[in-house]
């Protein structure tokens, strides 16, 4: 008896429904069905798309801080703590160090020693005994501008330096602009003479005063090795 009351219910509301929607169009029906199957079909088959997420900005291993900023905007940062210096960098500073704390670097070395050579070879002994007071003068000297700035090459980065290279890929361009920049050359003389032994005779202040008094000295053995090489040249 439920099951019949439903039913007619359920006739009474198709009629209604008729009345206010009109006849019902059979073909636009199926047309209906066949296009929503359609576009279901198509949605099904397209890709979903694939959102790249930002990616996030590198961080680096080192702690790193700004100490100055040169005329030409170049930014020269070093390490918070130089205990975390990589190991191909702190072998190049060592290096740089020692050539600091004796006021000669390899290069410079290497020629003295083949110009010595060449004078003991030719029997000029005053000559190479002259080279040797050179040398020894150096090594009595407490600082000396080019082996220092060297030695800033590897404890100071510029601008997006990689922190694991030695330092010796922008040697040249660091040097360039120190030479180009006398605050900056002045600036970071002083800081790398912290690294030396030699920083604890000498007050901070004066160090500038005495590379400056001391840059003929210096120049002295590199000007006697050139003048010797240009000698034999033309000799030969």
């Amino acid at each position: 008896m439920a099951n019949v009351k439903a039913n007619q219910r359920k006739k009474r509301l198709q009629i209604v429904n008729a009345l206010f929607e009109g006849p019902v169009d059979i073909n636009q029906t199926k047309q209906k069905a066949m296009i929503h199957k359609l576009f279901k079909k198509k949605a099904k088959e397209q890709p979903e798309e694939v959102i790249n997420p930002e990616p996030e900005e590198e961080q680096s291993e080192f702690n790193l801080r700004t100490v100055y900023k040169d005329k030409f905007g170049n930014t020269w940062k070093e390490f918070e703590n130089n205990l975390d210096l990589p190991a191909s960098r702190a072998i190049a500073a060592e290096i740089a160090a020692k050539h600091a704390e004796f006021n000669i670097d390899a290069e410079l070395l290497k020629e003295m020693i083949a110009t010595i050579k060449n004078d003991l070879n030719q029997g000029k002994i005053v000559d190479a005994f002259h080279l040797f007071e050179e040398i020894e003068i150096r090594l009595e000297m407490i600082g000396e501008e080019k082996t220092l700035l060297d030695l800033c090459c590897c404890y100071y980065l510029l601008n997006d330096e990689e922190p694991n290279s030695s330092g010796q890929s922008t040697r040249k361009e660091k040097l360039e602009i120190l030479d180009n920049d006398f605050a900056a050359r002045s600036f970071f003389l002083q800081r790398s003479f912290e690294f030396t032994k030699n920083f604890s005779n000498i007050l901070e202040e004066d160090i500038l005063k005495f590379l400056k008094e001391q840059r003929p000295v210096a120049n002295r053995l590199q000007d006697l090795i050139s003048k010797k090489k240009s000698r034999n040249t033309l000799i030969r």
